[in-house]
């Protein structure tokens, strides 16, 4: 069993999923309280997207997701997020925090779909082991606002569905925990190197601002995309 090959690859039934990466030009989730109510903002949006979230990494100003469900479209990862980072700014506006997400702000996010269940599982580690690579912790399991805690069964972030990789992996492997600590450590060691799924795609703009649009009979607001 090899880094590049975890499994033999396997398309994902009745599912699409995305990877996201997505880069502001401020820090706008520098303090732990930003990072939880993002996260519940994120949550809400998922289940208004009829969204499964099987990976995150919330960073000060970057945020990396493996997202998808079955017949998710990649606007409707870009709409999630759009309606995460709306939700987060009412609801720190609302706790007092005026001007969480200033009028400056640039939000860019490249989402790029994943073509079989081995790489959903490289993207996975990748995510997890970003605050390692880029310093935010010595060790990926140290830090708090990433899913692997709760691959681990440390702590439940309920936005999480860990099914889809967990059973990917049960299919062979009688202990697929401890396969994918080892797997997440291995990529420790090896400094976290980007899958090549993902070394492709461009970054588009999610513009913040002030124009709106219902979707469907969603009574909901959303920013209009330019």
């Amino acid at each position: 069993m090899t880094d590049n090959n975890l499994m033999k690859p396997s398309k994902m039934a009745g599912r699409l999923v995305y990877y996201a990466d997505v880069r502001m030009n401020r820090d706008i989730l520098a303090n732990e309280w930003d990072k939880r109510i993002f996260l519940s903002s994120l949550e809400e949006a998922r289940t208004l997207f009829r969204t499964e979230i099987y990976a995150f990494c919330v960073l000060d100003g970057r945020i990396r997701l493996l997202a998808g469900g079955s017949e998710v479209k990649r606007h409707t990862i870009r709409r999630m997020l759009t309606s995460a980072l709306e939700r987060y700014d009412r609801e720190t506006d609302l706790i007092g925090e005026k001007d969480t997400i200033p009028s400056d702000t640039v939000v860019r996010a490249n989402i790029i779909l994943i073509e079989d269940e081995n790489d959903a599982v490289n993207v996975l580690r990748y995510i997890h082991l970003t605050p390692f690579s880029e310093g935010y912790a010595i060790c990926a399991q140290d830090y708090w606002w990433t899913s692997y805690s709760t691959y681990k069964g440390h702590y439940n972030w309920t936005l999480v569905d860990t099914s889809m990789i967990m059973r990917y992996l049960s299919k062979n492997d009688s202990r697929p925990e401890w396969t994918l600590a080892e797997f997440h450590r291995r990529g420790e060691t090896l400094r976290n190197p980007a899958p090549s799924c993902i070394r492709k795609g461009e970054y588009e703009a999610i513009p913040l601002g002030d124009e709106y649009y219902t979707q469907g009979n969603i009574n909901e607001r959303f920013i209009v995309h330019g």
